[in-house]
């Protein structure tokens, strides 16, 4: 895992982002409306080529799409329960890493 090829390791961390957006696709599809709507959307996400193209490159893309998936996901979670504080945290954290990832992500 720890490499001194730098590339490589970028070209990890962006892929186990690719792959997670196409989870997390699914899970929010889910939460926002039903289960079916949830496997459709990482269906779709699977089969995206701006998604499979930018999973393989080093580039910040994939891992800021996979950290806006979740501040959704926490944000649906946060509205349906406003007094679980570590929803709010994760929501807080995962903002604050999509803008140390790239700041359009805020």
């Amino acid at each position: 895992m720890f490499s001194s090829d730098l590339e490589f390791c970028g070209k990890l961390v962006s892929l186990f982002a690719g792959t997670c957006v196409v989870l997390l696709c699914g899970i929010a599809g889910r939460v926002v409306f039903n289960r079916s709507t949830g496997i459709a959307a990482a269906a779709l996400a699977v089969v995206n080529w701006w998604a499979i193209r930018f999973s393989v490159r080093v580039l910040s893309e994939a891992l800021l799409s996979a950290l806006i998936l979740l501040c959704l996901i926490f944000s649906i979670m946060a509205i349906r329960n406003p007094k679980n504080r570590w929803v709010w945290a994760a929501l807080g954290f995962c903002g604050g890493a999509a803008y140390l990832t790239k700041p359009e992500g805020l």
